[in-house]
């Protein structure tokens, strides 16, 4: 069955998510190979499995939240934009933040020059 939505990330439960004393007993040449490892895995789920370096929440937690949204006053959502439509919706709801598993494609958006997904290609490699 195809899900509209993606998966929780496994990143957490990944081998490159050390602690912070681990990174900080790295030399130079350490801490670069663990960056490039970071990248590649994230790059791996975003692209081979559709999921973003997010949390995410599992089916069962999605439709948990969904079902508190119906005694939220979702009026509060909505913002205006920048001709004064009050159509943008602005998510700081964490009921509502499995919407975003809908949207898979949201984080690689550009917003001016860049999108989140660009920051783990090779183009901002060296930033």
């Amino acid at each position: 069955m195809n899900k509209f939505y993606y998966e929780r990330s496994n990143l957490l439960e990944s081998e490159v998510n050390i602690n912070f004393e681990e990174l900080l007993w790295m030399d130079d040449i350490q801490t670069t190979e663990w960056i490039d490892k970071m990248r590649n895995f994230i790059l791996s789920q975003w692209d081979s499995h559709g999921i973003p370096p997010t949390i995410g929440q599992d089916e069962i937690k999605i439709k948990k939240n969904f079902k508190k949204l119906r005694d939220y006053n979702i009026q509060q959502f909505l913002i205006s934009d920048d001709s004064d439509n009050q159509n943008v919706i602005k998510n700081y709801n964490k009921f509502a933040s499995g919407v975003n598993q809908f949207f898979p494609t949201m984080l690689k958006t550009r917003v001016g020059k860049s999108s989140i997904y660009d920051w783990f290609t090779d183009e901002y490699k060296d930033y």
